[in-house]
Protein backbone atom coordinates (compact mmCIF):
# COMPACT_ATOMS: atom_id res chain seq x y z
CA UNK A 1 0.00 0.00 0.00
CA UNK A 2 3.05 2.16 0.63
CA UNK A 3 4.97 1.03 -2.45
CA UNK A 4 4.35 4.26 -4.42
CA UNK A 5 4.97 7.24 -1.63
CA UNK A 6 8.07 8.63 -0.85
CA UNK A 7 8.01 7.34 2.49
CA UNK A 8 11.34 5.55 4.12
CA UNK A 9 9.79 2.58 6.20
CA UNK A 10 11.41 0.78 8.68
CA UNK A 11 10.72 -2.52 10.23
CA UNK A 12 10.19 -2.86 14.11
CA UNK A 13 10.89 -6.01 15.57
CA UNK A 14 11.88 -7.66 18.70
CA UNK A 15 15.51 -8.68 19.57
CA UNK A 16 14.68 -12.33 19.12
CA UNK A 17 13.00 -12.03 15.78
CA UNK A 18 15.82 -10.07 14.20
CA UNK A 19 17.95 -12.92 12.44
CA UNK A 20 14.73 -14.05 10.87
CA UNK A 21 13.77 -10.85 9.75
CA UNK A 22 17.16 -9.52 8.03
CA UNK A 23 16.87 -11.08 4.72
CA UNK A 24 13.08 -9.49 4.20
CA UNK A 25 13.53 -6.50 5.30
CA UNK A 26 16.89 -6.01 3.13
CA UNK A 27 14.89 -7.63 -0.02
CA UNK A 28 11.82 -5.98 0.91
CA UNK A 29 12.40 -2.07 0.22
CA UNK A 30 12.67 -1.16 3.79
CA UNK A 31 15.40 1.41 4.75
CA UNK A 32 16.05 -0.51 7.79
CA UNK A 33 14.82 -2.13 10.69
CA UNK A 34 15.29 -1.53 14.70
CA UNK A 35 15.31 -4.38 16.69
CA UNK A 36 14.42 -4.95 20.40
CA UNK A 37 15.15 -2.48 23.30
CA UNK A 38 18.78 -1.11 22.77
CA UNK A 39 17.51 -0.10 19.12
CA UNK A 40 14.30 1.77 20.45
CA UNK A 41 16.44 3.37 22.63
CA UNK A 42 18.86 4.77 20.20
CA UNK A 43 16.10 5.95 17.31
CA UNK A 44 14.47 8.05 20.49
CA UNK A 45 17.89 9.91 21.34
CA UNK A 46 18.60 10.72 17.34
CA UNK A 47 15.23 11.42 16.64
CA UNK A 48 14.14 13.70 19.29
CA UNK A 49 17.45 14.96 20.33
CA UNK A 50 16.62 18.66 19.81
CA UNK A 51 13.24 18.11 21.51
CA UNK A 52 14.48 16.78 24.54
CA UNK A 53 16.47 17.73 27.02
CA UNK A 54 18.21 14.47 29.29
CA UNK A 55 16.36 14.10 32.58
CA UNK A 56 18.01 15.61 35.79
CA UNK A 57 16.57 14.10 39.06
CA UNK A 58 15.81 17.13 41.46
CA UNK A 59 18.53 18.12 43.82
CA UNK A 60 16.87 16.11 47.10
CA UNK A 61 15.73 13.26 45.12
CA UNK A 62 16.56 9.94 46.03
CA UNK A 63 18.92 8.69 43.14
CA UNK A 64 17.13 6.83 39.90
CA UNK A 65 18.84 4.15 38.33
CA UNK A 66 19.66 4.96 34.65
CA UNK A 67 16.71 2.55 32.96
CA UNK A 68 19.01 1.10 30.03
CA UNK A 69 21.35 -0.67 32.67
CA UNK A 70 18.42 -1.32 35.38
CA UNK A 71 16.71 -3.12 32.80
CA UNK A 72 19.46 -5.86 32.10
CA UNK A 73 20.19 -6.16 36.12
CA UNK A 74 16.09 -7.19 36.17
CA UNK A 75 17.05 -10.05 33.70
CA UNK A 76 20.20 -11.12 35.14
CA UNK A 77 18.20 -11.52 38.47
CA UNK A 78 15.22 -13.56 36.80
CA UNK A 79 18.30 -15.58 35.28
CA UNK A 80 19.64 -15.82 38.72
CA UNK A 81 16.76 -16.50 40.17
CA UNK A 82 15.73 -19.57 37.98
CA UNK A 83 18.93 -21.29 37.39
CA UNK A 84 18.80 -21.29 41.71
CA UNK A 85 15.29 -22.74 41.57
CA UNK A 86 16.24 -25.29 39.00
CA UNK A 87 19.28 -26.14 41.44
CA UNK A 88 17.53 -26.13 44.48
CA UNK A 89 15.00 -28.69 42.74
CA UNK A 90 18.41 -31.04 41.62
CA UNK A 91 19.09 -31.26 44.98
CA UNK A 92 16.26 -32.02 46.43
CA UNK A 93 15.28 -34.94 44.05
CA UNK A 94 18.87 -36.14 44.29
CA UNK A 95 18.45 -36.56 48.27
CA UNK A 96 15.38 -37.48 48.22
CA UNK A 97 17.24 -40.50 46.06
CA UNK A 98 19.16 -41.42 48.14
CA UNK A 99 17.01 -41.60 51.43
CA UNK A 100 14.89 -44.01 49.41
CA UNK A 101 17.62 -45.81 48.19
CA UNK A 102 19.26 -46.18 52.00
CA UNK A 103 15.95 -47.14 53.12
CA UNK A 104 15.91 -50.78 50.55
Amino acid sequence: QLEDLPLHKVALVTAAAEPLTTPYVRDGGYTGYLAGLRDAFRYDAAYNAAARTPYTPPPNAPDIPDPQVAQWHSMAWGALIGALLITLGLLFNVLRGLIRRGRR
